[in-house]
């Protein structure tokens, strides 16, 4: 930081980092350059601070031309299921979605650099998940909530790479909660958990929210990715069933996916609708069962079952 900047420079940089809207962000960008010094100095961060006041109002020109135009984005849904990343600026959400989906999502070091949806795929052993890289919770583009209610699960981070990680949970929460999204399912991860300040930030996390239950990961290395997926499996409670003709072997590339609870009839429909309406019955292979064992339409199935289905 260049030499001979006032008090109020920096008390009016602090509001600047603080602020949550773009109006805000702009406001203050043009107080710290009335307030800065004319001379060679502050050449630099002059020109960094226009630069960045010109890139906030480009996207707050967006943000009011969408609203205007009741703009929207859809994208057709792939895979098990969709999933919305969702975090406080920077918190890493497209460093995460560039490593699951071998994506090129531009990733910067301030804040509000994602101002529209991307959407990749990302795999979990025999099947895919969708995933949507979203701008900040707190930016105010009027299209997120929707894409936001088309998710079967938002992946939240904290980030610990940042001592303001204390506050990001309740604020996030709130965010959800002025959306209305709470009705939608949660999972919270602990990012950038390769960072070395990152257990002392997480021991304290704890301590202000025990009951918290983190996925530590981190989107730059790939730590935890693993195990991230397997919780996203079990909290979007679905099956794998795996489908085979008579006389041939299983087709294990391209299960059904089926809701918890779901029965060899529901896999007939998933399958064909003439497979359900001439379903006489069905022979199924799997865990704690009789190999090829005879069952009814009413059969409940479990994860990684394999199915034979009889039609007239």
């Amino acid at each position: 930081m260049p030499a001979n900047l006032p008090p109020q420079f920096f008390e009016v940089e602090k509001k600047f980092r603080e602020a949550s809207s773009l109006e805000e962000k702009i406001e203050y960008l043009k107080e710290m350059l009335a307030i800065m010094p004319h001379h060679k100095g502050t050449d630099k961060l002059r020109a960094m601070l226009r630069a960045k006041m010109a890139k906030l109002q480009d996207q707050l020109e967006a943000q009011r031309r969408q609203k205007k135009g009741g703009f929207s984005y859809r994208f057709p849904r792939e895979g098990a299921g969709r999933i919305g990343l969702c975090g406080m600026p920077n918190s890493g959400k497209s460093t995460l979605f560039n490593t699951l989906t071998g994506a090129d999502v531009k990733v910067a070091d301030y804040p509000f650099t994602t101002t529209e949806p991307y959407v990749g795929m990302t795999p979990f052993e025999e099947i895919k998940f969708q995933f949507l890289d979203m701008p900040p919770i707190n930016a105010d583009f009027p299209w997120m909530t929707d894409i936001y209610r088309s998710c079967d699960l938002i992946l939240v981070l904290l980030d610990l790479g940042n001592d303001d990680v204390i506050e990001q949970p309740q604020v996030i929460k709130k965010e959800l909660e002025r959306r209305k999204l709470h009705n939608v399912k949660i999972l919270y991860c602990g990012n950038k958990c390769d960072d070395p300040s990152s257990k002392d930030r997480l021991e304290v996390l704890k301590e202000f929210y025990p009951d918290l239950n983190l996925i530590l990961i981190s989107g730059k290395t790939g730590e935890g990715l693993s195990e991230m997926k397997k919780k996203i499996f079990e909290a979007l409670e679905i099956i794998r069933v795996f489908t085979k003709a008579p006389g041939k072997p299983p087709d294990y590339t391209d299960p059904l996916i089926l809701e918890k609870g779901a029965t060899v009839i529901d896999a007939a429909e998933a399958l064909h609708k003439d497979l359900a309406r001439n379903f006489k019955y069905a022979r199924i292979w799997g865990e704690g069962r009789l190999p090829g064992q005879k069952v009814d339409r009413f059969e409940e199935l479990k994860d990684k079952d394999v199915i034979e289905i009889h039609a007239d």
